[in-house]
């Protein structure tokens, strides 16, 4: 299998602006102790274990663990707290935008400038079929359409 990267998605905490009205806006990682947290279980990470921009991890206790992207962000919209969740705004066709959302849900993000990441979505490819060149085609389409600069095996 070749795997291709076709995407970045920006990590980050989202709510609701009537969750955060009603709650208060956290203005530091330690004011998140106050909110009811979000948190969405994926293969590789501690749900409990969240990532300053920077790449340290701090631990949280979330009201709500679930395994699943969608209803992490399902429970934020309905104003039940705070997600670390994945963004669904994709630069499409350029990957210096403009944005546009894949989801309008009405979330909108959370100490921006201090929690976060980002997660490369890759697409594989079997070996035997990499040649062929509609394949080819298909990597080169959706890496045009998400804007990604991406890179075989990145």
């Amino acid at each position: 299998w070749t795997s291709y990267r076709i995407a970045r998605v920006r990590r980050r905490l989202l709510a609701t602006p009537v969750y955060l009205e009603r709650h208060g806006t956290p203005s530091s990682i330690d004011e998140l102790s106050d909110h009811s947290l979000i948190a969405w279980r994926n293969a590789h990470e501690d749900p409990t274990m969240w990532r300053t921009l920077e790449g340290d991890s701090f631990v949280v206790r979330p009201r709500v663990i679930t395994d699943h992207l969608m209803h992490a962000r399902e429970a934020a919209a309905l104003g039940l707290g705070i997600a670390f969740s994945l963004d669904t705004v994709l630069p499409f066709g350029n990957p210096n935008g403009p944005a546009i959302p894949v989801i309008d849900d009405g979330l909108v993000p959370v100490l921006d400038d201090l929690v976060g990441g980002w997660i490369d979505i890759h697409m594989s490819i079997p070996d035997a079929i990499r040649e062929v060149p509609r394949f080819g085609f298909l990597v080169s389409f959706t890496r045009m359409i998400v804007g990604s600069e991406g890179g075989r095996g990145a």
